[in-house]
């Protein structure tokens, strides 16, 4: 049993068995007043989907307060498909869903999704109101409301290549394993990987002055186009292949210094972006 008692109006005090605290508190009055007034637009998206979008894009938002609008990701419905996108300039994720009757485009705090993450269990669906200054997510009994990032979002369907030259599909769980065993060699920091891709073989590789050189031939590749030299940072590559959660994925690439596409073989739903590094 845990005994709570409210000391001369302010202060609270919890005791049980052998241990007590003695909590300093303030007047409720000076508690700030929160306008919890439902936006105009509102529309109800299930649980499970609002999971996995926010899953699927709000790891790639910049932590750089320099570029505040990057630290959220942007929700935009139009034309009756709804698209989540977070970017940080190196990578981008996007994932579509069809959502009717709604228009809009906010950005909403990377933090804030991950802790509405925390309440979306169970079945059931999710109400959403919007306006141009706030969101509130209805979640059961529970409601959770945030500020949005001021600022216009950049246009980052200009960054996705329109046609690609090379495409590699490979088993997902493999390429995860050859990553992890790549990381070990870092460059300042970094797990930089080099993609050697032909028709007769796919390898990867990574080498450090400092460490040494790793090599791994990738059994399950398969791939069409011309022969492709490129480098990119590990762990993009590995959080973006996290982020599909699915047996096999697809690369799609158009030049060795040109962003390439990572995909699902079985969906075009979510949509991971990454930029090669150059390397010497």
């Amino acid at each position: 049993m845990i005994e709570l008692e409210i000391v001369d109006g302010f202060n609270t005090r919890i005791a049980g068995s052998s241990t007590e605290f003695n909590l300093n508190g303030i007047p409720a009055s000076e508690y700030p007043a929160i306008d919890f007034h439902a936006p105009s637009q509102d529309f109800l998206i299930n649980k499970e989907t609002l999971r996995t979008m926010i899953a699927q894009t709000s790891f790639a938002t910049t932590t750089q307060e320099t570029k505040p609008v990057l630290m959220g990701v942007n929700f935009k419905c139009e034309n009756g498909i709804l698209t989540t996108t977070a970017t940080d300039s190196y990578r981008l994720a996007k994932s579509s869903i069809a959502l009717e009757n709604a228009s809009f485009n906010i950005t909403i705090p990377s933090k804030t999704l991950n802790e509405i993450t925390k309440v979306l269990e169970g079945e059931g669906d999710v109400r959403v109101c919007v306006d141009d200054k706030k969101a509130q997510f209805v979640v059961d009994e529970t409601i959770i409301q945030t500020r949005l990032i001021d600022g216009l979002y950049p246009d980052t369907n200009r960054l996705i290549p329109s046609r690609f030259d090379h495409e590699l599909v490979i088993d997902a769980k493999e390429l995860l394993n050859s990553i992890d065993r790549a990381s070990f060699i870092k460059t300042d920091g970094k797990s930089i990987i080099r993609l050697n891709l032909s028709t007769q073989e796919c390898v990867m590789k990574s080498r450090s002055a400092e460490v040494g050189s790793f090599s791994d031939i990738l059994h399950s590749a398969s791939f069409s186009g011309e022969n492709l030299l490129l480098s990119c940072n590990g762990r993009y590559v590995s959080e973006a292949i996290k982020a599909l959660n699915c047996d096999m994925i697809r690369f799609q690439f158009c030049g060795d210094m040109r962003p390439f596409t990572i995909t699902s073989t079985t969906s075009d739903e979510c949509l991971q972006l990454v930029l090669p590094v150059r390397t010497y």
